[in-house]
């Protein structure tokens, strides 16, 4: 009778920890909870304030494919990328009790301005203006969109990770597309390193050439294309491309032409940010224009502009204004160096690294003369970092004054083991 008891007790026990696993609860904020009920398919998401972040995983991201329906209940803020992260059977979503947002056609949105910042449907209210960063993030069984005329822009990552996506529609008045918003959706079409989205480049797929022309009847260029390309030397934009987005040519400078079909009519303040209009040839538009939307001015307009002229005395000044800069800055340098460092096979053996100090001249066009080195661990760390001042972009003169000057520079080179 006492095994029989124990045996009920233990029976008990095991059932009651089951239903326990049916519905739980727990703080994913400081005044939010999330509580997931699955015997209802539900996920409950009720408070008020900020929710946590969830970059990667979400809590509830281990029962994503039996969560049919998400409910919000309150005012909670920064749902964007979380919202429907993981939730791979979602069919429905409930917004009650909240003044920030309401729910349309299984999609959330918020109140002011008609955000779409999460959605369980293929199907995107007409009213939306615009999608939020990572609103679609992980559907991964979205096969097609079509987005409303009435969305202006698409926010970072808005379908990152939608790998059955084939076929998106994009209006023609779309006047931005975020960075990687269509990042490793493996089913829309990638010509030579670039995926499309439509007609839109969207994002880029190991670009690691020198030179690069965008396809024929591309009419928009989502925000940071380009950027981080560090060996671009060459990039070639058709006609008929009327949006251009911020930063596409960050960090990239190597880029020594640019040739456009004709003016876009559409484009961010910041478009040019990080080119250098000295070194860059341009094709198509002018670098006033460049200039306008981000470029760095033209030192040779600058002196038609009558603010700056060349200092013919020949002079190596080691006092200036405004010092010598590598096309992009510091951090730019360090990356091109990075990126084109080649470690000596023999110190790399026998464990030899540092810092080797190089000194050179830049010249008043930007290029580098006169190398030498400083300090340095080894002759074979010495010879590197003199091939890499020899094969460095031409960087931006020294102002002194109301000239540009020739100038001395030190910059350090360390080899990393």
């Amino acid at each position: 009778m006492k095994r029989l008891m124990t045996l009920c007790v233990l029976l008990c026990t095991l059932v009651c920890a089951a239903s326990a696993q049916k519905k739980f609860s727990a703080q994913c904020g400081d005044k939010v909870t999330y509580t997931v009920d699955l015997k209802a398919k539900k996920l409950t998401l009720k408070g008020s304030g900020a929710m946590q972040n969830y970059p990667r995983k979400t809590p509830w991201g281990a029962y994503g494919n039996e969560i049919t329906t998400l409910e919000i209940d309150g005012d909670i803020e920064g749902l964007m990328g979380s919202l429907c992260r993981d939730l791979t059977a979602l069919e429905s979503i409930v917004v009650t009790n909240s003044t920030r947002y309401y729910a349309e056609g299984n999609c959330v949105m918020t109140k002011d301005g008609v955000v779409l910042i999460g959605c369980a449907a293929s199907v995107i209210p007409e009213n939306a203006k615009a999608i939020a960063d990572g609103a679609f993030y992980e559907c991964r069984a979205l096969k097609s969109i079509e987005i409303p005329s009435s969305v202006t822009s698409i926010g970072m990552g808005a379908f990152a990770y939608c790998s059955a996506l084939s076929k998106v529609s994009i209006p023609s008045g779309m006047s931005d597309v975020g960075v990687s918003a269509f990042y490793e959706c493996g089913s829309l079409p990638v010509e030579n390193h670039v995926r499309y989205a439509d007609k839109w480049a969207v994002d880029l797929d190991d670009l690691n050439q020198e030179s690069y022309a965008l396809r024929e009847g591309t009419v928009g260029i989502a925000r940071a294309l380009f950027s981080g390309c560090l060996n671009l030397t060459e990039v070639t934009i058709p006609a008929g491309v009327s949006v251009i987005g911020e930063i596409i040519f960050e960090k990239c400078p190597s880029l020594r032409k640019l040739s456009m079909g004709d003016m876009p009519s559409n484009v961010a303040d910041k478009a040019f940010a990080g080119i250098d209009c000295m070194h860059t040839e341009v094709t198509g538009v002018s670098c006033q224009f460049l200039s306008q939307h981000g470029a760095s001015a033209p030192v040779d307009s600058l002196m038609a502009w009558g603010s700056f002229k060349k200092d013919e005395g020949g002079r190596v000044y080691d006092v200036v204004e405004h010092n010598p800069s590598f096309p992009g800055g510091e951090e730019a340098c360090y990356a091109w160096i990075k990126q084109n460092l080649q470690y000596p096979a023999a110190c790399k053996e026998n464990g030899v690294g540092g810092r080797v100090m190089v000194a050179f001249v830049v010249e008043l066009d930007g290029s580098l003369s006169d190398a030498k080195i400083v300090r340095s661990p080894a002759k074979e760390l010495s010879d590197e970092a003199l091939r890499l001042i020899g094969q460095m972009p031409k960087w931006r003169p020294a102002i002194l004054g109301n000239k540009i000057v020739r100038s001395h520079f030190n910059l350090p080179i360390i080899f990393r083991l």
